[in-house]
């Protein structure tokens, strides 16, 4: 029995137990910055999503000094499977000279990609789409003529696309249902959203909307699909300072983050409540000059991450909150030099994912760096409400695996190393266990690569999970 759970889930590790991961809530365990990309010299505005363990990367790439490269310009796809160490090649949707930047959701094994593109005599938003986690894709489907694409995201089986309609301005969101192979407008006459984030069946949206003297962030909820929206109420402070750039994040908790730029500097609000009220306002950058946000929350993390202009201080700064927002860690600079631009952030579990664009220096190009984010139980105001077991950390690994996992209440847990033929490699925790979060360590540099398979049992849980070493 055991070896057929095992074969429909993996992981790996040897040695004996190291102890706890962590030092202070603020270190992160960075892996070494990859180069996703391969051929495109001006690489911008990356997108990230994941869906089942794969991370999927989409970005927009320009070559404009070499005629035989120019064909793997325009929308390059690229992604990393649960079990894979390295990114697939990057993959040309539709080049530079028939296509424009786009957008990039997934759920589950599926993932879609939208854009403005030229197709015979058509001009308007497009869809790709693939239903095996990014390994293969559908041709370019027209959606909709004479119009832009501004978002795409997922709600269970339902895409939506906010779009502009060139000849009027007018914004409007199409849905589907059927895997984007017939469309309807469910909204028209909408304001323009620049995140959107679903949460308990409900859309939670942020944008730019007119103040009473200036440009404000204005915050929007939909319970219906898109149809009717609630709002805007604005988030920002109401001043002579213009605000923009907004972006929302939720955790696994349903509280929600918004970060935006007020002429330059990084500001954030959160609310615990749904988004019935927001607290106070954190300023997290540390000088003006900053022209792109983003913001991710996952468990007990936040992490926001910008980018500067500003002659020699240029490049990507970061922060990161391990109490939900309350309280924030010093500036840190997450990867790349004075070209790194365009961050984007994920937090899952407790991963970070930094996604930019350098254009300097001797290998310019769209970046990928993950960071291992140290587990703060001490903050939590209630234990965990169930067993949990997280992904282990880095995976693949070559040394010391992290793994942790959330004990609701007082009892027996075991926590064990498999290999794939069933056979117990080690055993990594075990013994009574009061109600907390957890993480420890081993390390399986003496393992041989391949994988392997950790595997938490408890009073009436059991989960399995998998990991990979290489050496």
């Amino acid at each position: 029995m055991l070896r057929r759970i095992i074969f429909s889930v993996l992981l790996s590790a040897a040695a004996p137990l190291t102890g706890l991961r962590a030092q202070t809530p603020c270190d992160i365990a960075w892996t070494v910055p990859v180069m996703v990309s391969s051929d495109s010299s001006v690489p911008t505005l990356p997108k990230i999503s994941l869906s089942g363990g794969t991370v999927h990367l989409l970005w927009y790439g320009i070559d404009t000094t070499d005629d035989i490269r120019l064909a793997s310009s325009g929308l390059q796809y690229a992604r990393r499977g649960t079990d894979e160490a390295a990114f697939t090649l990057p993959v040309t949707l539709l080049t530079a000279g028939r296509s424009l930047p786009g957008y990039l959701a997934s759920a589950g094994a599926r993932v879609f990609v939208t854009s403005a593109a030229i197709l015979d005599t058509f001009f308007g938003i497009v869809l790709f789409s693939s239903t095996d986690s990014g390994s293969t894709w559908s041709g370019a489907l027209p959606v909709l003529g004479s119009a832009y694409p501004e978002l795409i995201f997922t709600q269970d089986s339902s895409i939506f696309i906010q779009y502009l309609e060139i000849e009027t301005g007018i914004l409007g969101l199409l849905r589907s249902g059927d895997g984007g192979e017939s469309w309807e407008i469910v909204a028209r006459r909408i304001r323009a959203f620049s995140d959107v984030v679903l949460y308990a069946d409900e859309l939670h949206a942020v944008g730019p909307v007119p103040g009473s003297s200036q440009t404000e962030v204005g915050y929007f909820v939909s319970a219906d699909s898109g149809r009717f929206w609630f709002g805007p109420e604005i988030v920002s402070p109401e001043d002579l300072v213009r605000s923009s750039n907004p972006r929302i994040a939720v955790d696994d908790r349903g509280y929600f983050f918004t970060a935006w730029l007020d002429t330059g500097e990084v500001i954030m609000r959160s609310s615990r409540n749904g988004g019935i009220s927001w607290g106070v306002w954190t300023r997290l950058s540390e000088e003006r000059g900053n022209v792109s946000v983003d913001i991710a929350a996952d468990r007990e993390f936040v992490f926001a991450a910008w980018d500067r202009n500003i002659s020699d201080t240029s490049g990507i700064r970061g922060r990161l909150s391990a109490d939900f927002g309350e309280t924030f860690c010093p500036v840190i600079i997450p990867g790349g030099g004075s070209g790194a631009r365009d961050p984007v952030v994920s937090v899952k579990d407790s991963t970070l994912r930094v996604v930019w664009v350098e254009h300097s220096g001797a290998e310019p190009g769209v970046y990928f760096r993950e960071g291992g984010l140290t587990s703060n139980g001490g903050i939590l105001d209630v234990p965990p409400v169930a067993y949990a077991l997280n992904q282990s950390y880095p995976n693949p690994t070559n040394g010391n695996a992290f793994i942790g996992f959330d004990v609701p209440a007082d009892g027996s847990i075991t926590l064990e190393l498999y290999n794939v033929l069933g056979e117990r490699v080690m055993m990594l925790a075990g013994g009574a266990y009061g109600p907390g979060r957890y993480t420890v360590s081993t390390n399986v540099s003496g393992l041989p690569s391949g994988v392997y398979f950790y595997r938490l049992t408890a009073p009436g849980f059991d989960a399995m999970k998998k990991m990979m070493v290489l050496r």
